[in-house]
């Protein structure tokens, strides 16, 4: 029986004409702070000689190998509730008809119907800066969102493995005459437009030094930058970019041209699913279902229907 993902939202604490206007500025960083526990000193010697792993695959199994994960027993389970914020899409948002949807709200019915949970299944919407402090008091069972560096990470809490990660990923025009297969073999001083101050922006100097950064201010510029052949390419989140492609026809004009470059250090160390470190049951939950959706191919499922453009 597949569950009854039951919402209980609650209006955010903040004024959508502000959250609207901040909503460009949180895209802008999101690479950089949605994980759970992030070390910047050990990631610094670890990624400071190499540029991050480059991958073809549709879509990269980022779980891992499955070792030895029981099926948990949720008999005594009376209710199963996430919790989440409603500012992150296409991970966590409210849809035009006021509904929470999302990846991230997929992803928690997948898990409950996984282990058959049906209407123990909930999940309900808060203020981010309130997920924290509900999960330690019970009032969930998980937090499914992004998370800042540093929160998450004490002894009073667990996090499942990365199950999304986010990635750099280069774009052109379609009718360019560079063929870009690969960045390092463009032309020294090729223009690529990154937006001024970002992680993008970071790794473009640290990676590819021999490129000419064109730094905008944000990504309509910087779309527009492209489009208009103001520049050769750009070099921005691989997420963001296929929603971009995906919407308005952007997809008829420009695509991806390399990549995807993953990196821990510039662009984090991915989505997780938080859990309290004294409840076994639930982070045993998530560990299982989450093997199980990709075993029986659930999760790629979900994550096509929300990016119909791979990002990877």
């Amino acid at each position: 029986m597949a569950a009854h993902l039951q919402t209980q939202p609650k209006k955010p604490s903040s004024d959508p004409a502000l959250l609207a206007a901040l909503l460009p500025v949180l895209l802008v960083v999101a690479p950089l702070v949605l994980l759970f526990c992030y070390n910047v000193s050990a990631q610094e010697n670890a990624e400071s000689s190499r540029v991050a792993r480059d991958s073809s695959t549709p879509f990269p199994d980022f779980l891992g190998p499955r070792t030895d994960v029981p099926v948990p027993d949720v008999r005594g389970v009376t209710r199963f509730r996430f919790l989440t914020s409603t500012d992150f899409p296409p991970f966590n948002y409210v849809d035009q008809n006021g509904r929470l949807t999302g990846f991230h709200v997929d992803l928690a019915r997948g898990i409950c119907d996984a282990l058959s949970l049906g209407a123990r299944c909930q999940i309900e919407a808060m203020p981010f800066e309130e997920l924290e402090e509900a999960l330690l008091q019970g009032r969930g069972e998980a937090v499914i969102a992004g998370q800042v560096p540093g929160r998450f990470c004490g002894a009073e809490t667990v996090a499942s493995a990365a199950f999304f990660r986010f990635a750099g990923r280069f774009a052109k025009r379609r009718d360019a005459a560079v063929t870009m297969n690969d960045p390092l073999d463009l032309a020294p001083g090729t223009r690529v437009a990154v937006i001024e101050g970002s992680a993008h922006a970071a790794y473009l100097k640290a990676f590819f030094p021999a490129l000419t950064p064109v730094p905008v201010t944000d990504r309509p510029t910087m779309h527009l930058a492209l489009t208009s052949a103001i520049v050769d390419t750009m070099f921005d989140d691989a997420t963001l970019t296929a929603n971009w492609f995906a919407a308005g026809g952007a997809a008829n004009c420009c695509r991806f041209a390399s990549g995807p470059y993953f990196s821990d250090r510039y662009f984090g160390a991915g989505l997780t699913v938080a859990t309290r470190a004294d409840d076994r049951t639930s982070a045993q939950i998530v560990r299982y279902a989450l093997y199980e959706m990709r075993r029986k191919k659930a999760f790629q499922e979900i994550y096509l229907r929300h990016f119909p453009i791979s990002p990877f």
